[in-house]
């Protein structure tokens, strides 16, 4: 790994970053500049195409959208949230303010958590006293402060996953950690036995099957998500129908996909699996017999969906008449009877 100094020349006491979760070589970095590398640290590159975060504080908060790696999010130590859709490139990318004139200017933005099935919707949180605590966005031109009952106390992180009708979202404070399953519309404390202390991070694994907290002062601490309240993924479709019986591309269309689920047809994993969001993956199909074959798709908790079928064909003779081909006969060709053979047409007349 390569010193990130050329990229950028000063940072805040606790510089943020974050991985890609679907490709751990790809990083960002915030500083006065925001960085990024696809190489895992060997080169880094200046991603903000001259934007001044500096001028709007710099950098506290950096987020990689877990389903379109091209998308990053960035918060300043001066409440603006900024975003960039022409990310992962290892050039620089063209960044917009996120319509900050809505959010508080008085305290910083502490972390950006991004929904993992839409690019676009993101959870910010706010530190300092007396302002809106955590905000959402799903298009970056209106924002909603979800802070609701939680305590008037700086908001340091917060992350977000799915649960069964929605999501859950967990945010750090200086007075502990907060839970809410309605999208913000209340909060309770998430104790656990877990003391009420300033929290510096909470974040989840890639699998989501865990939840981690850390604190200051009072090390990390972890808590199991419970799997159970996953949604299932749902098929609703799978095109295109007929596949030949070569396999290939098809697209599933449906509900309830994460970041890295599997498909399986008859039982074999199909290749090349990529998620394009919550409702659309694409694979590639491998070869199958004339018929029928059931496709699932199973997500990183183990959940699958309900079997949808498939139709394998054997691809139609192309008709190449006109082109040195054979034109196929229109119709059948006549039969005998008796155990003759049929004439093609009448005998030749005789002069």
């Amino acid at each position: 790994m390569t010193p990130i100094g050329t990229c950028t020349f000063s940072s805040l006491f606790i510089a943020p970053f974050a991985i890609d979760r679907n490709n751990p070589n790809h990083l960002v970095f915030g500083g006065a500049s925001y960085c990024e590398t696809l190489n895992g640290g060997a080169t880094w590159v200046r991603s903000n195409n001259g934007l001044p975060f500096s001028r709007n504080g710099g950098i506290q908060a950096v987020a990689i959208a877990p389903s379109n790696a091209a998308v990053l999010y960035s918060g300043t130590d001066a409440g603006y949230v900024y975003k960039a859709t022409t990310g992962n490139t290892a050039a620089n990318a063209n960044w917009a303010d996120c319509a900050s004139a809505a959010l508080p200017k008085t305290a910083p933005t502490t972390a950006i958590a991004v929904d993992l099935t839409s690019a676009d919707t993101i959870y910010a949180s706010f530190g300092g006293f007396g302002v809106g605590h955590v905000w959402k966005t799903t298009d970056c031109v209106s924002w909603t402060n979800i802070t609701s009952n939680l305590p008037d106390a700086p908001t340091t992180s917060v992350t977000v996953y799915p649960i069964s009708g929605g999501h859950a979202l967990i945010v750090g404070t200086d007075v502990g950690v907060f839970l809410s399953t309605n999208e913000g519309a209340s909060w309770s404390a998430l104790q656990n036995g877990l003391p009420k202390v300033g929290i510096q991070q909470v974040f989840t694994d890639v699998l989501l099957t865990t939840l981690f907290v850390a604190t200051h002062g009072r090390g990390m601490w972890t808590m199991p998500i419970p799997q159970d309240t996953f949604v299932a993924p749902a098929v609703s479709s799978v095109s295109p129908q007929p596949l030949s019986i070569g396999g290939g591309t098809i697209t599933i269309t449906g509900m309830n996909f994460r970041s890295g689920a599997a498909v399986y047809i008859d039982g074999t994993a199909a290749s090349g699996v990529t998620f394009v969001n919550g409702t659309t993956l694409t694979a590639t199909a491998p070869a199958h017999a004339a018929g029928l074959a059931l496709v699932v798709v199973v997500n990183t908790d183990g959940q699958g969906s309900v079997p949808v079928r498939l139709t394998y064909a054997v691809p139609t003779p192309v008709n190449r008449a006109g082109s040195g081909g054979i034109a196929p006969a229109v119709g059948p060709l006549p039969r005998a009877t008796g155990g003759g053979t049929a004439p093609l047409g009448p005998p030749p007349s005789r002069t």
